[in-house]
């Protein structure tokens, strides 16, 4: 599960998202995006998510992916779901395709 707000960057960047989720005036904004979701809209960026184990300084264990965008070169990016990791990534392709337009 990823938070609203991120949920929300997701929509403003562009992310396909069904209609259901949560009321924000007259739009909704999906809550529940799967893991699934966000690797297939990574394409080819995404390369692996691991999960980093709970070690001493963490509360929790978290998850880091790995990606690649083009010209830019290899991106990780970490989250305390695997979703909300993958997300991330998401935003930084879709930036930089934003960027070049």
């Amino acid at each position: 599960m990823i938070s609203y707000k991120l949920a929300k960057q997701l929509k403003n960047a562009g992310f396909p998202m069904k209609d259901d989720g949560t009321l924000e005036g007259k739009k909704y904004i999906p809550l529940d995006i799967s893991l699934e979701e966000l690797i297939k809209a990574c394409g080819d960026g995404f390369n692996v998510l691991m999960r980093i184990p709970q070690v001493k300084g963490l509360q929790k264990p978290e998850w880091e992916v790995i990606g690649e965008v083009k010209y830019t070169g290899e991106l990780t990016f970490i989250g305390r779901t695997p979703e909300i990791a993958v997300a991330k990534l998401w935003l930084k392709i879709n930036s930089k395709v934003v960027n070049k337009k």
